[in-house]
Formats: C-alpha cells, structure tokens, sequence
C-alpha cells in the first residue's frame, strides 16, 4: 500500500476474498473524507486476505483483528465469477474448470495479479473451493482466542443494518465521528452507488482528480480498475442458491456442515449458515 498512511495502526481488518471488504473500505473511507481526510493519502485501517500466522509474522501480535465472514456458498460463487472473467482458473487437467468443479476445489494461478487476493495456504499454495474457504474461517475463529481484541462481523449483518454494523465497526477501531457521518457513509456506499461508480471508472479509466467519484482510487484492490471485470456483482444474500443446482448446493451445505465450526457468538447473533 505504497503512499497510503494508516489512520488507526492498531487495527486490520481481516477476510477472505468476497466477503464484503471493498463495501466496508468504501464505507470507511466515506467516513474519512466527511471528517476531513484525504482518501488519497490515507486509509482507515490496513485490510488483508492474510492467514493468523502471516499476519503475527508481518504485523505481530498485539493488533485487534476485525473479522469479516460470509456464507462461504456465497463466497466461492462469486469468487468463480471474478476467477474466471480473469482467466485465472486451472482445472484437474489444466483446462477451465466448471463452477461445479471450482466450489470442489482447484489450485489458482500463482501469480499476484489473477488471484483474486486468495490467500496463500499450508504448503504455499493459492487453492480455492468451498472446503479451503471453510478451513480459513475456521483457522482465524480457532486463532483468535490469542488475539488481543477482536470483533466478528458478517455480511449478512451488514446487508441487514449497515448502519448498526458500521458503527460498532467505527467505535471497535476508536474512530471520533458522529452517527450523521455513519449515515452519509451506509448512503454513499449503497449496492447500487458502488455499482454506478464502478461502470463509470470501467467505461472511462480516465477519470481522475479530485473530483473522480471512487474513494478507493489510491488503495490496494481492484475495485473501479479493471476493464473487463466488475467487483460489485450482485450483493444478495444466499444467491448461491440460484445460480448452482441442485447437486452443487448439497454439496455445499454437507460441506458447511460437516466442516464449519461457528463460534457462539455468531449463532447468537441469528447468523445462519
């Protein structure tokens, strides 16, 4: 994040790919520029697809960690799509695989730019499905009883009050603003705001300045940047249930149920999974 300053450096927000974290990003950098900071030149708080162990090794131990989760069939659904418009997909015999191949597992492309941010696993190996992205959620809820503080948000919760979320968000990170700047942010970085922005930045990559409409501009992420893809798809919740059949989604709820471990504190808030 070359040129960018941490405004709060005590806090990383944490997810895997797809789960929501541009749509936070935006909401946080809406925040920062109504509060008198420069997006360009400064980020809320450093944002990673990085496992427990990278991120105590890159940024050590006494960080508090924001959790961003999502129903991982949701997760690997959208995953494929960007994975895909990319051509960063390899299947069993080094084809292109289906989408009912990729949500069983497939290695990615090793190089940086065609990941889609998926991170690095045991062994030092990018590999997607729905199994490798239940053992990341599992691994950070099992890592975090050794991390200093933490918060565990959801995309649902997200797509159901934004507002609430946010502002637990914003008082977790010690951030001084008042709920009309909440307000403006969940307003600004609305499903169908972010998407607008996105297809102008994609039909005019020329747009800049300080006028241009995409708060991310200068962050790490491929959000407004790329001309053949878009990072805002759907943002539905359970749209894995339309775009796969039957077979497919049994899989993944015998996968979820056999695999994903949820913490307490996830079910008492009504997430279901």
């Amino acid at each position: 994040m070359s040129g960018i300053n941490l405004v709060c450096k005590d806090v990383i927000l944490v997810s895997y790919p797809k789960s929501g974290r541009t749509w936070l990003r935006m909401m946080l950098a809406k925040i920062l520029k109504d509060t008198g900071v420069d997006t360009d030149k400064n980020e809320m708080i450093l944002c990673t697809h990085k496992n427990y162990n990278d991120v105590v090794r890159d940024y050590g131990k006494d960080k508090k960690i924001i959790f961003l989760i999502r129903d991982p069939g949701d997760v690997v659904v959208s995953q494929f799509r960007e994975l895909e418009a990319n051509a960063a997909l390899i299947g069993p015999n080094g084809g292109t695989p289906t989408i009912s191949r990729f949500l069983r597992g497939v290695y990615v492309k090793p190089t940086s730019a065609s990941t889609g941010g998926i991170p690095i696993m045991k062994g030092g190996i990018r590999r997607a499905g729905i199994i490798a992205t239940i053992q990341y959620m599992n691994e950070w809820f099992t890592s975090l009883r050794d991390v200093k503080e933490y918060k565990i948000i959801t995309y649902e919760e997200m797509k159901k009050d934004a507002f609430s979320v946010l502002k637990e968000v914003v008082e977790f990170i010690g951030y001084d603003c008042d709920d009309k700047h909440i307000e403006a942010s969940v307003e600004y970085s609305s499903f169908s705001n972010m998407k607008k922005i996105e297809e102008e930045l994609v039909k005019n990559s020329r747009l800049v300045g300080p006028h241009h409409s995409n708060l991310l501009r200068k962050y790490k992420g491929n959000f407004g940047k790329s001309q053949k893809v878009t990072r805002v798809r759907k943002g539905k919740v359970g749209s894995y249930r339309e775009e796969l059949n039957g077979v497919d989604i049994s899989y993944i709820k015998a996968a979820k149920t056999r695999y994903l471990h949820l913490p307490l504190v996830i079910k008492i808030r009504g997430i279901n999974y």
